[in-house]
């Protein structure tokens, strides 16, 4: 069977999903310097979840992507903490935190799941 390409995997698809959410909520910021940094700042943390599934992919080996996913999960609560912050300046309300919430909550398991998956690949290849 082919290798699939990163974005086949379901885990990189929801992290891009999330990517575009932050990506069309940041718009609405308002244009002041608290405002541009914590967008920055999440930006840069929730492209570095669907970042670091595609590098880890793109290496070839299971070590290489579980530890890659393992850093992405990392990637999801620093996206976490910063959503929170977000919300708590009044950029976000608490229908969309809890949407964010939902997306991140099924990643997270997604990840844990998947990572499992390889490092049973790990410890049965010879």
């Amino acid at each position: 069977m082919a290798k699939k390409d990163f974005t086949e995997l379901k885990v990189w698809q929801i992290a891009d999903q999330i990517f575009n959410m932050v990506i069309e909520d940041v718009k609405d910021f308002p244009r002041n310097r608290i405002a541009l940094s914590l967008s920055d700042q999440l930006i840069r943390a929730v492209g570095s979840i669907s970042a670091n599934i595609a590098e880890g992919h793109g290496r070839g080996g299971d070590k290489e992507l579980q530890r890659s996913l393992i850093i992405a999960r990392g990637e999801i609560s620093e996206s976490r903490n910063w959503l929170i912050k977000v919300h708590r300046m009044g950029y976000s309300s608490d229908q969309r935190l809890g949407e964010y919430q939902e997306k991140f909550l099924i990643l997270s398991k997604m990840m844990t799941l998947f990572i499992g998956e390889i490092r049973k690949r790990i410890k049965s290849s010879p």
